[in-house]
């Protein structure tokens, strides 16, 4: 499956490093369920951040960023990422 490469404007420190870069998965039908399934029932800020969780990854390591990582995003970097 090929990844989007984003450089975030802001980026952010996690766990003692520096993330200025993430890849990001298409939305597959999996990820489509779920925000049928549960999205409506999320506030939108949680709804972008699980969804975020479940797309973006570190380039180095290709770690799914947790949610706590997504959290730290600017809303820059989550527009970005979008």
């Amino acid at each position: 499956m090929q990844c989007l490469s984003v450089t975030l404007p802001h980026g952010f420190w996690h766990e003692g490093s520096f993330i200025g870069r993430v890849l990001v998965r298409p939305i597959t039908g999996e990820d489509e369920r779920f925000l049928a399934e549960w999205g409506e029932q999320m506030p939108r800020v949680v709804k972008e951040t699980t969804l975020l969780a479940r797309l973006a990854h570190t380039p180095d390591t290709h770690l799914l960023l947790a949610r706590d990582a997504v959290r730290k995003l600017t809303s820059g970097d989550r527009e970005a990422l979008f």
